[in-house]
């Protein structure tokens, strides 16, 4: 008989569970936890496969990638060739502690993940190199969340926008500016747009009409950055947060037109036109808090 302080070993607990639940339940596992659990036992070891949130971030690199000769992007294209279920999230991160002149390239795990009906996908690049996306980025059809950082986009002449995207944030992408503006005025669904911009470019303006959802806009450009916004056509902007390390010490004339907006962030905008002589304000509310500012 068995005794009261006795134990069914653990790997006969995980063996004797049917192959679907083994399945089901890796598929809420993040993958690092998936890949721990292929060590348990045979029944075990391909659910990885099923994982739905596929979380490639820096201690996923740091457990699994450094000290190693695997090459990331070779694990993740490796893992995504093999994937045999629906992917819900996707995320990754290039660490600066690969070097730069050691290429990288996860088109074809982005290819493949594009027929997964992903949903939230996170790419974040901390090198000095680009990281060029395939145009396969563009057939995610299904994204709610696009989070891009330190990436390279291609053109996409075709490129009809994200139909049920919500939240689009691109930090020092290169991007074509036509693709720019699919992104944002032909994703009918987005609510927050989100651009930091690290190089001089044209300037950033919409074609077509903005998305009738769209409540909150932040615009940061870094220092030496010159790309100006140019704004209009935004009915429902409720939130907008405009962000740079310039200073413009000589600076003796700004017109700055607000339409329809119930809140506008200029708490620092007096500390960076110190001598200027003219504010053209059109919203009076808004004049009046920049008054009591200075």
């Amino acid at each position: 008989m068995e005794g009261a302080g006795r134990r069914i070993p653990r790997d006969a607990e995980l063996g004797d569970l049917p192959s679907s639940v083994v399945e089901t339940i890796v598929s809420f596992m993040s993958i690092s936890d998936a890949v721990r659990a292929a060590l348990v036992g045979n029944d075990w070891r391909e659910g990885w496969k099923f994982t739905k949130d596929l979380d490639f971030d820096k201690p996923f690199f740091d457990d699994f990638i450094a000290g190693t000769t695997y090459q990331l992007d070779a694990v993740v294209n490796s893992i995504m060739s093999r994937h045999a279920g629906q992917v819900t999230s996707f995320n990754i991160c290039i660490p600066e502690d690969i070097p730069d002149d050691l290429p990288v390239d996860i088109s074809e795990g982005i290819s493949i993940l594009s027929q997964k009906e992903v949903e939230y996908l996170t790419v974040n690049v901390f090198r000095n190199v680009y990281l060029e996306l395939p145009s396969a980025v563009y057939s995610c059809s299904r994204l709610v969340k696009l989070e891009l950082e330190g990436c390279q986009l291609c053109s996409a002449p075709n490129f009809n926008g994200f139909p049920v995207l919500t939240c689009l944030r691109l930090a020092d992408v290169v991007v074509d500016d036509d693709v720019l503006n699919s992104m944002i005025c032909h994703s009918p669904q987005l609510q927050q747009l989100d651009l930091e911009f690290w190089m001089d470019g044209n300037p950033v303006e919409f074609h077509h009409a903005a998305p009738e959802n769209l409540e909150s806009v932040y615009y940061q450009c870094k220092e030496g950055c010159r790309r100006p916004l140019r704004l209009s056509g935004f009915p429902n902007l409720t939130h907008a947060a405009f962000e740079t390390e310039l200073q413009f010490p000589f600076l003796l004339e700004l017109q700055f037109t607000v339409v329809q907006w119930r809140s506008c962030r200029l708490e620092h905008l007096a500390n960076l036109i110190p001598q200027v002589q003219e504010l053209s304000l059109n919203d009076l509310a808004i004049t009046h808090r920049l008054i009591r500012m200075t």
